[in-house]
Order: structure tokens, then C-alpha cells, then sequence
């Protein structure tokens, strides 16, 4: 059971974000109108305290300077809640492209294509003048400065290996009740969240181990981390680990192992 992660834009790979404030209108949502602190070419990541159920499908309109407002069908990849946030994660929630129309799509790659480009000049003037260097360090996020200001928090968000790795990871739910719960609402249902004693990169590989309680068997699935958490400690993290590509018989699988546990 493989898994690759495909974003919405058809290519393969690591998911690059930008620091960029645009505004983001949700009809029927607690607050209707959200700021971001970063965009990709996948989706945003906005700002609030009352982040919206994760997986729930929402209609959403980007609005780009000066007034162009973009219709989009996402739904919530993450959430990170008030309780969660830190210093270098704010709360907010992440919205992933699902669906935009031909002419939308056109307009955000451009959109997304001209940050991409400030920040490659960024980059290199910095390089030249010998400016501001991002880079993670074993205590987390950091930035020797020259000359400029200290980032923001919203920034911070990307403080994380650049290159993906491989990683195992072993989860044994205490009940079987609780690992068929796991398997039918978060496995099937495409993502899984677990706490690692490692900080890995988004787009990194993961061999998940799911244990059963009962008989000790193990089922192996494969997906890939969309979103990885840093702790304030900078040795541990919460990954999101995205499992899209689950067919008919890795699903029966699944199912048979959490109520036999065996594969």
C-alpha cells in the first residue's frame, strides 16, 4: 500500500510556502473573513482561534489586490487550536485547493508565481549583501540577522529539515474498539495525526505500524507527512500523515485487521 502525495496542481513533492497577507472570505463560518500567513500554490494557512473541523469541505474566496476574489472549493488539511499554538506556530487552520475553475487556477499560479519570484530576489540580494540567513537549528527556529528584522511568527511555521527522509512510525490504540475507530474515521478517511520524538520534513515517507491490542499482529501502510509540527523543545513534533492512495483491497485489509488482527 504506497502513497504519494499529489498536489492539486498535478506535480509531485515538497509543498513551498510563502509569508503573504491576503484576505480569505468563508460564508457561514464563525468569523467570514480570515487573514492569511502563508500561501502555496496548494492552498493557505489563515489565522484564527476557532479553526473549522479538519476534512470538512468548505467554499472559500481568495482575495487578491486589488479586489479580485477568487471562488475555491477546500477543504481543512490541519488545525492548529489556541491550546496547540506556540511562539512559532500561531493557530490557524490550513485550507488545500480541492477544486478551482480553469481561469481561477490560472489567476492564483500567477499570483503564487510572483511571490515566488520576490522571494528568489530576496534570496539573492541577501545573498550578495550578506543579509538574513533562515535555518533551523536544534533548538528550533532561527535567523542570524544583519541588518533585518527577526521574523514573524507566521514565518516560523516552515522551521524544519529541507530534505524528506523516511521514517517509521508505531501506533497500538489501547482497545480494539479504539483501532477500528482509528482505521474507519482517520486512516480510511485519509489522514492520521501522531506525535514522533523526530522533526522530519513535509513530503517526508512513512511506514506506519498500526499494532493490534489483542493479538500483537501488525499492519504496515504507507503515506507521506503533509504537515509537521514542531514542539517548543525542537526534538519532537505532531506530523500529519496523509494516506490518498488506499484501493479496494488495502481497504478490506484494513478493516479485517482490526476486527481479526490478522493481515
Amino acid at each position: 500500500m504506497t502513497n504519494r502525495f499529489k498536489s492539486p496542481s498535478g506535480s509531485y513533492g515538497l509543498i513551498t510556502r510563502y509569508p503573504c497577507e491576503i484576505q480569505v472570505k468563508i460564508p457561514k463560518s464563525p468569523e467570514g473573513q480570515y487573514q492569511t500567513a502563508q500561501v502555496s500554490r496548494e492552498g493557505v494557512f489563515v489565522l484564527t482561534e476557532q479553526p473549522l473541523p479538519v476534512n470538512q469541505l468548505i467554499t472559500a474566496y481568495f482575495i487578491l489586490p486589488p479586489l479580485d476574489h477568487l471562488q475555491t472549493l477546500c477543504h481543512v488539511k490541519y488545525a492548529v487550536t489556541k491550546f496547540q499554538a506556540t511562539q512559532q506556530t500561531p493557530a490557524g487552520m490550513e485550507l488545500a485547493i480541492f477544486s478551482m475553475d480553469k481561469e481561477e487556477r490560472e489567476k492564483w499560479d500567477q499570483f503564487v508565481d510572483k511571490l515566488e519570484e520576490e522571494q528568489t530576489h530576496k534570496s539573492e540580494n541577501g545573498a550578495q549583501s550578506g543579509s538574513a540567513d533562515f535555518r533551523r537549528s536544534k533548538t528550533g527556529a532561527g535567523m542570524a540577522a544583519s541588518g533585518s528584522s527577526a521574523l514573524s511568527s507566521s514565518q516560523r511555521i516552515l522551521a524544519q529539515p529541507a530534505v524528506p527522509s523516511r521514517v517509521t512510525l508505531e501506533v497500538m490504540p489501547p482497545s480494539v474498539k479504539k483501532l477500528i475507530r482509528l482505521i474507519n474515521e482517520e486512516i480510511l478517511g485519509g489522514s492520521l495525526v501522531v506525535a514522533t520524538d523526530q522533526v522530519v520534513c513535509d513530503g517526508s515517507e512513512v511506514e506506519l505500524r498500526v499494532v493490534h491490542p489483542i493479538t500483537g499482529g501488525v499492519c504496515t501502510i504507507s503515506g507521506k507527512v503533509s504537515h509537521c509540527q514542531e514542539e517548543e523543545d525542537g526534538q519532537s513534533a505532531i506530523l500529519t500523515v496523509r494516506f490518498t492512495e488506499l484501493d479496494h483491497d488495502s481497504r478490506r485489509t484494513l478493516i479485517r485487521f482490526g476486527i481479526t488482527g490478522q493481515v
